[in-house]
């Protein structure tokens, strides 16, 4: 999970780079991602522990298909 303040941050750091840009840049994606890489079970036993009652993660069709 990334904090929506980080998002913010990457996001105002891009359009100031591309606004001081001397030509056009080009289209770029970014990967942002956390300090550790989280599955299914391990958010579903955070919200589990948060929540005091058992989370189970279920299967999408991204996670089928990998």
């Amino acid at each position: 999970m990334v904090d929506i303040r980080d998002i913010g941050e990457a996001a105002a750091i891009e359009l100031v780079r591309r606004e001081q840009a001397a030509a056009p840049l080009g289209r770029e994606t970014y990967a942002l991602v956390g300090p550790d890489g989280l599955t299914g079970e391990t958010i579903a036993a955070t919200w589990s522990a948060a929540l005091g009652r058992a989370i189970r993660p279920f299967a999408t069709a991204a996670t089928i298909s990998a």
